[in-house]
């Protein structure tokens, strides 16, 4: 009889072991790293601002230009995250032309430059 008892608690203690490893969340590291991430920085003006508008196909997106003059197209997704100088969260519509502006961006295989936060100076 105790055999038998010790056996089903021994059957049980493994039950319990593998469902905690099967159930074990990562764990999350809040560091930023642009190596590791593939992110890129921008820093340049806000040449032109575009929001999105399905009924004519067009795409939310900003145009910035660098220091050297080179022109780069951002596309503007809903998990972009748009800061003031204050850094108080923005709406895209109140981005003005001719702002300061760094952009974090990825790039994808097609060549589109998807930003991932953005802070107006």
């Amino acid at each position: 009889m105790k055999t038998k008892i010790l056996h089903i608690a021994l059957i049980c203690l493994g039950i319990l072991l593998a469902g905690n490893s099967c159930f074990a969340q990562p764990t999350y590291s809040p560091t930023f790293n642009l190596a590791e991430s593939n992110l890129k920085v921008f820093t340049g003006t806000v040449k032109m601002v575009t929001v999105a508008n399905p009924e004519i196909g067009t795409r939310s997106e900003i145009v910035a230009v660098d220091k050297g003059g080179k022109m780069i197209i951002f596309l503007v997704k809903s998990t972009t995250t748009i800061y003031d100088r204050d850094a108080k969260s923005i709406s895209l519509d109140e981005v003005t032309k001719e702002r300061e502006i760094i952009v974090k961006y990825s790039t994808t295989k097609e060549g589109v430059n998807v930003a991932t936060s953005m802070y107006l100076m």
